[in-house]
């Protein structure tokens, strides 16, 4: 055979050894998909369940949940395999799929202890008591001594602060599980709960001899240590829980916390640090460092581990949740709210993402969003203090005093020198009318925190309110000199000596603190508005025109020097002055910023609005002069779209000026937005301090367009109580009426 020949034999040869592998293939894929098809439903459901088991037992959640859904549709009657996908997906944090399995459970097989068991859980969890409770009833007639049965019964009484009747519950187990490590450590919580210590730490060091590595217990008994203050007792006993089982990092994590929580940020990030060697691709450890350069301002550093995070898993939460907190460090609320958005749709049972989207929200103004996240993040990790912080601040915002007391005290009660919770409940105390309350939270921020003036100034109005005005000078005098620009102070100090008759004694105490204060042209405005109460007009125009002098941008500097003409009616002679001073300096903004109002005092509104128009041509970010001409396209040019957007530049230019708040709050209410204008008008009004008339009014309008007519009808008496003479009282007026005749 020549070569050629030999070659073509040996193509032909292995041509046919080709086509006999793929026909043996072929012949083995169908044998094995005719056995697989062949097989009963009983058989294949027993594959998938050993298979998820598997899954599980290698931590692979997720694998798992996948061939237990399998199994359910060869086998969907089985009570047993949806109360085994129910734990599943409860592992993987997803409650309500996971009750709705529990549920499908029970229907199928009433009598299954362990699925109502999960549900009665999980209505615990959404604080529906009474659900849980027939749950356990029927749990109950099944088999009253069964451990789910007490072990429920146990968090109920709990739930209920039952403690004697729980108490009684878990020694009723013990006795018939003695050698049940996990039954001390309820037992010893259930102490934990009552205040007693002792018999939570014999019931937890029992549990520890019948499990040594049970780290659950030994972080329980570290918790017991640290609220007794017994720091290094603590840190021992998460440091044996760390050694027993060097594998598990939620020791780890717990320690971290420990560290965390007493400040000791360089054996913090040395364990995570020591973690990360250890498991360089533990995502969590990475995480905890991340958050660790957040505090301590390191932004490249966090941003680093951030996107290490996103490459790891890129379809994960942990990433999308470290640069929301990113974006939130550099107070870009709109990208974290959209991140942190996210991650809290996807973890709904994550109380660290529903609280930082909290906080995005609330950096956006959302202000109702912003509660509902708080609210969640409390029910998530009740024992967490910084969601029920926030959540009392944004009570107090809203006037929801009540609450805001409720809030503020659970932190007082774990926290008891938090300041900021301690102004809460001071202030809301005080908005209640609680005063002597109040006092003594405002006595106790002092001794804590003696260089602030703000609780001596706080303590000083309520003194005022109490009529003891020689102690509220004493306190006012005490905020004064820890900080010599509080004008608040000041003011409230002048109308002390003004309420006891002593008008000169005020005037001479207000010019003295021209020589320590640098903000010397609100003390000048001040001095023009005690002037004005005296009725010395004169006085009150020179003062003035020091202000603007000192500071040309004070709105309502401008707003004071026009009343103090219009109180004289010398509008023309005031006009002609002004502009004799404008022909020297044409582009002098104060002086035609006052040519402005006096025409607004005559109604000349055209006119007004050409002087507005011209100094935000000179200077477009003058926002006096746009605040003044959105308020006239509002109320007298009916063009409610341009003063919209002019209103809008100004309080977002200047968010904390309560006089933008109204301009825009009651722009939106004339365009239909209640519910925004509402919020707008609440903050301005908090900000007077509830003693402008105009801006209760406005507030008690939008209040009446809500259906809240009490408050409406509080708030529209308080401001023709303060003076019956605002643009807007007779509309005012007439809407009590409306509102007595509803009563």
């Amino acid at each position: 055979m020549g070569m050629e020949a030999s070659i073509n034999y040996q193509r032909k040869s292995w041509q046919r050894a080709v086509v006999i592998f793929i026909i043996l293939a072929v012949v083995a894929v169908a044998v094995v998909f005719y056995s697989q098809t062949r097989l009963s439903p009983s058989v294949k459901r027993d594959r998938f369940i050993k298979s998820a088991r598997a899954y599980l037992s290698r931590g692979k959640t997720p694998e798992a949940i996948v061939e237990f859904s399998n199994a359910l549709k060869e086998d969907p009657a089985s009570a047993e395999i949806h109360h085994e996908l129910g734990l599943a997906l409860l592992a993987v944090g997803d409650g309500r799929a996971a009750f709705s399995q529990f549920y499908r459970a029970v229907d199928l097989q009433p009598d299954m202890i362990k699925a109502r068991f999960q549900i009665g859980q999980l209505y615990l969890l959404a604080k529906d008591l009474p659900h849980a409770k027939e749950q356990l009833a029927h749990m109950r007639k099944q088999n009253t001594h069964a451990m789910e049965s007490r072990l429920l019964a146990v968090e109920i009484n709990m739930a209920d602060e039952n403690f004697a009747s729980a108490l009684e519950e878990i020694q009723e187990t013990i006795k018939e599980n003695q050698e049940m490590a996990g039954l001390y450590l309820i037992l010893g919580n259930i102490n934990v709960r009552k205040g007693d210590v002792k018999a939570a730490e014999t019931a937890y060091r029992k549990a520890l001899e019948l499990d040594p590595k049970a780290h659950k217990v030994r972080t329980a008994l570290a918790d017991l240590y640290l609220n007794l203050g017994k720091r290094d007792k603590a840190e021992n006993e998460l440091l044996a829980a760390i050694a027993a089982d060097p594998n598990n990092e939620e020791p780890v994590h717990k320690l971290g916390n420990f560290y965390s929580i007493t400040a000791q940020t360089d054996r913090f990030e040395k364990l995570f640090s020591d973690l990360l060697k250890k498991t360089p691709k533990s995502v969590a450890a990475k995480k905890r460092l991340a958050e660790l350069w957040l505090v301590k301002g390191d932004l490249q550093r966090a941003k680093s581990y951030a996107q290490e995070i996103m490459t790891m898993e890129p379809g994960g939460t942990d990433g999308r949740y470290l640069r929301g907190r990113i974006y939130l460090a550099e107070k870009d609320y709109a990208k974290a709210n959209t991140e942190l958005g996210v991650v809290a749709s996807k973890a709904p049972q994550s109380a660290d993402a529903a609280y930082y989207y909290g906080i995005a929200q609330l950096g956006l103004n959302y202000v109702q969003q912003a509660r509902s996240a708080f609210l969640k993040a409390t029910l998530l990790q009740p024992n967490w203090m910084e969601p029920h912080l926030e959540l009392a601040k944004v009570y107090l915002a809203n006037g929801d005093n009540k609450l805001a007391v409720q809030e503020s005290e659970r932190v007082l009660r774990d926290q008891p020198e938090n300041l900021e919770a301690l102004q809460v409940a001071a202030n809301a105390s005080a908005k209640r009318g609680e005063l002597e309350k109040a006092l003594t939270l405002f006595k106790e921020i002092q001794k804590s925190d003696p260089n602030n003036p703000a609780p001596h100034i706080s303590s000083g109005g309520i003194y005022l309110a109490l009529k003891q005005f020689d102690a509220a000078i004493t306190e006012y005098e005490q905020g004064l000199k820890l900080d010599p620009e509080r004008i608040d102070a000041l003011s409230e100090l002048a109308q002390v000596y003004i309420q006891k008759g002593n008008i000169q004694t005020a005037f001479d105490r207000v010019n003295k603190q021209l020589t320590v204060s640098k903000d010397k042209a609100r003390i000048h405005q001040l001095l023009a508005q005690m002037s004005l109460g005296t009725k010395d007009y004169a006085g009150a125009i020179q003062h003035l025109a020091k202000t603007l002098d000192l500071d040309p941008s004070l709105l309502s500097a401008y707003s004071m020097i026009g009343n103090a003409y219009l109180a004289q009616n010398k509008f023309d002679e005031a006009i002609e002055q002004y502009q004799k001073a404008l022909q020297k300096n044409p582009n002098e903004i104060p002086t035609r910023m006052l040519l402005g109002i006096l025409h607004d005092q005559k109604k000349d509104y055209a006119g007004a609005n050409e002087y507005y128009r011209k100094i935000l041509e000179i200077d477009e970010n003058f926002l006096p002069a746009a605040n003044n001409l959105a308020w006239n396209y509002a109320e007298h040019g009916k063009d409610l779209d341009t003063a919209f957007l002019l209103a809008n530049k100004t309080r977002s230019r200047e968010p904390e000026n309560p006089e933008f708040a109204d301009t825009l709050g009651w722009i939106l209410y004339k365009k239909g937005s209640y519910k925004t204008a509402l919020l707008l008008l609440k903050e301005s009004s908090e900000k007077f301090e509830h003693k402008n008339p105009a801006v209760l009014y406005h507030l008690g309008m939008a209040q009446h367009s809500q259906g809240e007519q009490s408050a409406a009808r509080d708030n529209l008496t308080k401001a023709l109580s303060l003076d019956r003479h605002f643009p807007g009282a007779e509309d005012a007026e007439k809407t009590l009426v409306k509102l007595a005749s509803q009563k």
